[in-house]
């Protein structure tokens, strides 16, 4: 019997050491050194020093707002220009050009007005229709700066320029219009508004409303401000939205009135005391007539200010 099972026992093992070698077992790559060979074998694909490349990336760093180093791969890619065996498209000026307007709009995005400026004024320079789009951006770039009269300036000179009733060009003229509002100048702005309307059917319009509405604005009056107070110190900051002034105001202006009053009353007109509150007493009478005004002057402009912000300015 034990040949027998040594015999089945051999049976079953022969086969399995068969199929083993008939299949060896593969060696397996460490899990890092197969991420590691993957990514150099993309590294490998992707040519980080081509032109168009660089011009992707410098168009991603400009979408997600890293702006300085957007412009540095701008430059990085106008730089290739002198070698015409990288890419085609650098022959091409309006790849050129669409560079210079991407740096100029980085230069704005990050406050650097001047720069911007100065990028938009050299591609305005060449004449072609990329010179129309750097003169529109030279005029937003002003207003975005908040200096109205030269963004006026700008778009005035694209308004009337030769390209004839071009799309940015009618929106100069409608740009013209809201840099009038932000100069509170209503009366001009709704005259112009209203040529436009007549011309066109959209934005017009709802400007023009704008202007007659910021035309009339519920104001203070700086004279009636001073008057009140001059009346009722502190009465005329509770004419302009301020009651708390009013109450620091008129008890102050009581309190050093009736010291100096005191003081008189006892030492005549020899009272240091007298004169020393009647001085500060005085001073204060006056502050609260000129600080009301003041006020009304503020009060305004906040008013207006919170109008302007309302305003959709177009794309």
């Amino acid at each position: 019997m034990r040949w027998v099972f040594t015999c089945l026992l051999l049976a079953l093992i022969l086969p399995l050491s068969c199929f083993a070698t008939k299949f060896p077992k593969q060696n397996r790559v460490p899990a890092d050194q197969a991420s590691q060979d993957d990514a150099s074998s993309i590294g490998e694909q992707v040519d980080c020093d081509h032109p168009s490349n660089i011009l992707k990336f410098a168009d991603h760093l400009s979408r997600t707002g890293d702006y300085r180093r957007a412009i540095a791969e701008y430059h990085r890619y106008l730089s290739l220009e002198s070698s015409p065996n990288l890419l085609p498209v650098l022959e091409v000026k309006v790849a050129r050009y669409h560079c210079w307007l991407k740096i100029g709009d980085c230069h704005r995005q990050i406050g650097e007005v001047e720069s911007a400026i100065s990028v938009f004024q050299e591609v305005a320079k060449k004449g072609n229709k990329l010179a129309e789009i750097a003169r529109y951006q030279i005029g937003a770039t002003f207003f975005l700066a908040g200096d109205q009269q030269r963004s006026i300036a700008a778009f005035s000179e694209l308004a009337g320029s030769t390209w004839a009733d071009s799309p940015r060009q009618k929106k100069a003229k409608l740009w013209i219009g809201i840099n009038q509002l932000f100069l509170h100048q209503w009366d001009q702005a709704e005259d112009l508004f209203e040529t436009l309307s007549k011309a066109e059917d959209t934005q017009p319009s709802y400007y023009r409303t704008l202007a007659k509405q910021g035309k009339d604005l519920p104001r203070k009056r700086p004279i009636l401000a001073a008057a009140l107070s001059s009346g009722v110190p502190g009465a005329g900051r509770i004419y302009v939205g301020r009651p708390a002034d009013f109450l620091t105001t008129l008890p102050m202006v009581i309190l050093t009135g009736w010291l100096a009053y005191d003081g008189f009353r006892q030492n005549d007109v020899r009272s240091v005391k007298g004169w020393a509150f009647g001085t500060i007493g005085g001073i204060f009478y006056l502050s609260n007539i000129y600080g009301s005004a003041i006020a009304a002057q503020i009060h305004n402009r906040q008013t207006v200010d919170q109008f302007l912000q309302q305003i959709v300015l177009p794309e």
